[in-house]
């Protein structure tokens, strides 16, 4: 709920992620996956480019992909991970298929199909993925989202090798998929999911629901692909220090006597 009292009677907040109307799902919860959880088993079968296998298409060959229907999961040797992550497809968690370290990563891949007047007239998609422990999503060969995988660079490779839990619960997080992203005709979505650890307990993976956005998203598709180097500072355009540039409307100020005028003393009892 937005309130604001100035506002005029029926006035109506636009331009919010919830003011999207979504459409009939393109895919949900039942949809069927390629998937891999074998362990040691690399999904880019030495590729170069660890992605490979989440381009359209049939991924690279000599990977031994199962299919099934979704939500999978595992937790210990069952399946209980609660009434909120129900698992219709059982995962490998050890290695040895008893107490040893646990597999690093699953794989997923599945299909579906748009025509050009769909995606014309959408807005683009929205989905939703809940995973246990990090999750990446991938749209025909390129990355659209990620949660907790800043430091994942392999594809067989836990989160943090040296052993920070996981976050507990299965995480539930919401990516967009800009209209520019999609192809007429087939669309290969991708996810991996990688273990926090090699003792983790559990692992977990359902997509709710990829549908239809009908109006604009909150993004564009310029704005998603951005990339910002977080160790680096920009260069000021002068060529000096960046912080001392964004001080220039100060020092602008400052040297304006109407707007920053010197201190005065003022008479004894002024407060």
């Amino acid at each position: 709920r937005y309130d604001d009292p100035a506002a005029k009677a029926g006035s109506r907040i636009s331009g919010w992620i919830d003011d999207i109307r979504l459409g009939k799902p393109v895919l949900d919860a039942s949809a069927t996956w390629d998937y891999l959880d074998a362990p040691d088993v690399d999904p880019a079968a030495g590729n170069a480019d660890r992605t490979a296998w989440t381009r359209p298409g049939s991924p690279p060959g000599g990977v031994p992909w199962k299919t099934a229907t979704g939500p999978f999961g595992v937790k210990n040797q069952g399946t209980d991970l609660g009434p909120d992550f129900p698992v219709r497809t059982r995962l490998n968690l050890h290695k040895d298929g008893s107490t040893g370290d646990t597999v690093e990563a699953y794989f997923f891949r599945t299909d579906f199909t748009m025509d050009r007047a769909t995606i014309d007239a959408s807005g683009g998609l929205v989905g939703t993925v809940v995973h246990d422990d990090t999750v990446t999503v991938y749209l025909n060969g390129r990355r659209l989202a990620g949660r907790n995988d800043g430091a994942i660079t392999k594809n067989l490779q836990y989160q943090t090798p040296e052993g920070t839990s996981g976050q507990g619960d299965p995480l539930r997080t919401a990516f967009v998929v800009p209209a520019s992203a999609l192809r007429a005709g087939t669309n290969t979505l991708a996810v991996e999911v990688h273990q926090c650890d090699r003792t983790s307990s559990d692992a977990y993976f359902r997509l709710d629901s990829l549908v239809p956005a009908q109006g604009s998203l909150p993004f564009t598709d310029e704005q998603l692909s951005t990339v910002h180097d977080s160790d680096r500072l920009p260069a000021a355009p002068d060529g000096g220090d960046y912080f001392t540039w964004l001080l220039r409307p100060f020092t602008a100020a400052r040297d304006t006597p109407s707007l920053m005028g010197a201190n005065e003393a003022l008479p004894p009892g002024t407060t």
